[in-house]
């Protein structure tokens, strides 16, 4: 008895935990993964459709080890300004703030607002497609490339 109790709760406990992601929470997490230099060639490609993805797949070993390297960036800050949502497709709007740092000492504040289009496809929320709208650098010295 005691057994099919501990059994009960391990499943209940298992199949309750892995909760669906939403648009946003799908976009959350992508912008954790890549900011915090998380992201590798398979998850980035399991977590974009369409052209997006096409053109992912297409960059060669150095295209693609220069787009996931992030360097220097902490204490990010991350929201959602607008939704727009239907049931299997998404605008969010969202601004990404961080710090970019340079051999351990604060280089520059970045803010980055952009558009993500997000798509749902087979259960999971997919990035189709993200749009730059503004880019803002605050820094005290020049920054330098």
């Amino acid at each position: 008895m005691k057994l099919n109790l501990l059994v009960i709760m391990f499943l209940s406990l298992s199949f309750g935990c892995t909760k669906k992601m939403g648009p946003e929470e799908s976009l959350r997490e992508f912008v954790r993964l890549s900011i915090n230099g998380k992201m590798d060639k398979s998850t980035l490609l399991d977590s974009t459709t369409g052209n997006l993805k096409n053109e992912l797949d297409a960059l060669d070993e150095d295209q693609m080890s220069k787009y996931l390297k992030v360097e220097g960036a902490s204490r990010d800050s991350f929201r959602v300004n607008l939704n727009n949502c239907q049931p299997t497709i998404c605008f969010l709007t969202y601004t990404l703030k961080y710090e970019q740092s340079s051999n351990g000492a604060k280089s520059f504040d970045v803010e980055l607002k952009k558009m993500a289009e997000l798509r749902l496809v087979e259960e999971k929320w997919l990035l189709a497609d993200i749009t730059d709208i503004k880019t803002y650098y605050q820094a005290e010295q020049p920054i330098e490339p």
